[in-house]
């Protein structure tokens, strides 16, 4: 899937230390899809880090076939989100 980080979300990926190929897997194989209310699209990808099982949260918009990814969060709260 083609992407394009807005600034935040590239500020976000630094900040969390979220690298690209996690953030690629992600888009490519979430491990479930939502969508809030302002009908964005929440990709939910579930991995493991330092053994401990996480989460991370793509928060996105398509613009035609392209992902406008707004904000990347990564939770330990697995159960409450997913």
């Amino acid at each position: 899937m083609k992407y394009i980080l807005t600034a935040h979300a590239e500020f976000r990926m630094k900040e969390r230390g979220i690298s690209s190929s996690l953030l690629e897997d992600a888009l490519r194989h979430p491990t479930a899809i939502a969508k809030d209310p302002k009908g964005n699209i929440l990709l939910k990808k579930t991995y493991r880090k330092h053994g401990q099982l996480r989460l991370l949260l793509i928060v996105c918009r398509m613009k035609g076939d392209i992902a406008l990814v707004i904000t990347i969060i990564d939770t330990s709260k697995v159960r409450k989100y997913l």
